[in-house]
């Protein structure tokens, strides 16, 4: 009797798929938890030698094979994003500020004022970079890589 019909659990050079994949969502973390020690344990036993800087790419890789990373930059702001659109069909002053700005009638002279300005250099930036954006795809119209990125960011 092998040590994988004893535990159950699948060695690291076995084949994972035929792990069975139905059942309740905690047995399959409790089996998804088991195999991924079991992995670790013997990753340590077979490569004890490796120094720790090189033990933390290898976790660091396998971090990465479950959870990709994710889309870089900081996801833009819905209120931003509305500010904007009115900005783009013209609405423009106190109007804009009172759609935009929570409140904006009951602030102070100088809250107001602050509340403006950032509402303002956030519209410009995003005008600024859509700008920048534009041209680059009128540059490089063969560019693969920009062109879903262009229209998931839009």
């Amino acid at each position: 009797m092998t040590d994988a019909e004893n535990t159950g659990l699948p060695l690291a050079n076995e084949d994972l798929s035929k792990i069975g994949v139905g059942g309740s969502s905690e047995a399959q973390f409790a089996e998804a938890a088991a195999i991924a020690e079991r992995v670790g344990h013997e990753l340590a036993a077979n490569f004890r030698t490796l120094p720790p800087r090189q033990r933390r790419s290898v976790v660091t890789a396998f971090r990465r094979a479950l959870l990709p990373p994710g889309r870089p930059g900081r996801r833009r702001s819905k209120e931003i994003t509305a500010a904007y659109a009115d900005w783009t069909s013209g609405v423009r002053g106190l109007e804009l500020y009172r759609r935009h700005i929570h409140r904006f009638d009951r602030m102070g002279h100088w809250e107001r004022n602050v509340r403006m300005r950032a509402l303002m250099d956030a519209i410009r930036a995003r005008k600024r970079r859509e700008q920048r954006q534009r041209t680059s795809a009128a540059e490089c119209p063969n560019d693969q890589t920009a062109a879903p990125l262009r229209a998931t960011q839009a």
